[in-house]
C-alpha cells in the first residue's frame, strides 16, 4: 500500500500545483488547458437568492488558455508559474447595464491575464508517518498587463501587483485496485491598491479557499467533486457604487467593490501511464454577493510530467 501511495504522489494527481504534495528536485510538470465561462446575472449586496438580481445584457462569455509549469527546486520545495490568455466579450454591449456604466464597460477584451508565481514548501508527509501531508507557500501575482481595461465588466484583471500566502492539507490512500485523494487549500492576498475612495482601498485584501476529492476505482480514471470560495470583505456594494458618481465614473470602480462568490463542480482525471493526465471539469456558482450569480465554467487540460528528460524516474 505504501508503494502504491508513493507512486500516486509521484505522478500528477490533478492540475499542476494542486494540493500539498511537492515534486522531487529537478522533476517537472507542464499543464496546458482551455476554459470557457458564461454568466447572465449579477447579484447585488442582497445576494444571489434575492429578487433584485440584475440581467447582464445578453450575457458575458470568456474563453481562455492557460499554461502552468511546476518544478521541484529542493527536497519538498516546489516552484510554479502560471501564464493565462483570455478573451472576454458581451454580445450586446449597448444594452443595460453596460450602457449605464459607460467607459466601454462591455467592449470585447483580450490579452494576457494575471501572471502568477508560487513557491510551496511541504512540511508534513504522510509517507514518513504524518497523519496527512501539509504545505505552506507564498504567491506573487502580476496584473499590470490588464490595467488598461480594468474599468470594464469584460476585464481580465484589475491592474495590480499582489502578494499572498497559503496553506494546503491533503491525504491520499488505497481504494480497492485504485486510490482516493483529497485536499483543502486556503489563503489570503494583499492587493496593491490603485486608489482609495475615502476609507475604501481599491482593491482591498482577498481571502480564498478551494478543495477537491477524487475517487478512483483504478489508477487510470478518477472522478470527484470540487469547491472554491473567494471573498473581498472590504469595499462598497454595487448599489453604493452606482449611486456615487465619483466611483461609478472612475476606472477603478470595480476594484472598489466588496464581494463573495462560492462555486461547486465535478472533475474527472484520465491517466496515460505515469507521465500524462487528462482532466476535464465543470463548475457553477452556488452563491454570490456583488458578483455574477450563474457562472458556468468548463475546462479541459493535459498535464505532462518529466517531458524534458528521457531517463526513467522512480517514485
Amino acid at each position: 500500500m505504501t508503494l502504491l501511495i508513493a507512486a500516486l504522489l509521484a505522478s500528477p494527481l490533478a492540475q499542476a500545483g494542486s494540493g500539498p504534495w511537492s515534486l522531487s528536485p529537478g522533476d517537472h510538470t507542464l499543464y496546458l488547458g482551455v476554459e470557457a465561462q458564461r454568466f447572465d446575472h449579477l447579484a447585488l449586496s442582497s445576494g444571489s437568492g434575492a429578487d433584485d438580481v440584475l440581467q447582464v445584457s445578453d450575457g458575458m462569455q470568456t474563453f481562455g488558455v492557460k499554461a502552468i509549469a511546476s518544478l521541484g527546486l529542493l527536497p519538498r520545495l516546489e516552484g510554479e508559474l502560471v501564464l493565462p490568455w483570455q478573451s472576454v466579450r458581451n454580445n450586446r454591449p449597448s444594452d443595460f447595464p453596460c450602457d449605464a456604466l459607460g467607459l466601454k464597460a462591455c467592449e470585447p477584451t483580450s490579452g494576457v491575464g494575471i501572471i502568477r508565481a508560487r513557491l510551496k514548501g511541504q512540511w508534513l508527509d504522510q509517507l514518513v508517518g504524518a497523519p496527512l501531508s501539509a504545505a505552506i507557500g507564498t504567491e506573487l501575482r502580476l496584473g499590470q498587463l490588464t490595467a488598461s481595461t480594468r474599468q470594464r465588466l469584460t476585464n481580465r484583471g484589475e491592474g495590480t501587483m499582489d502578494v499572498g500566502g497559503f496553506a494546503s492539507f491533503g491525504r491520499t490512500g488505497g481504494l480497492g485496485n485504485g486510490y482516493w485523494s483529497a485536499f483543502l487549500e486556503g489563503g489570503g492576498r494583499y492587493r496593491s491598491k490603485n486608489r482609495s475612495y475615502d476609507a475604501v482601498d481599491a482593491p482591498g485584501a482577498e481571502f480564498w479557499a478551494e478543495g477537491e476529492l477524487f475517487l478512483a476505482p483504478s489508477r487510470a480514471v478518477a472522478i470527484g467533486p470540487t469547491a472554491a470560495w473567494i471573498s473581498r470583505p472590504e469595499g462598497v456594494d454595487i448599489e453604493e457604487m452606482l449611486a456615487d458618481t465619483s466611483i461609478v465614473l472612475d476606472r477603478d470602480r470595480l476594484s472598489a467593490l466588496t464581494f463573495m462568490s462560492a462555486q461547486a463542480g465535478l472533475k474527472a482525471l484520465v491517466r496515460t501511464g505515469n507521465a500524462v493526465t487528462t482532466s476535464v471539469g465543470v463548475s457553477r456558482t452556488i452563491y454570490a454577493v456583488n458578483n455574477p450569480t450563474d457562472v458556468w465554467s468548463v475546462d479541459l487540460g493535459l498535464s505532462a510530467r518529466g517531458f524534458l528528460t528521457k531517463k526513467d524516474r522512480q517514485p
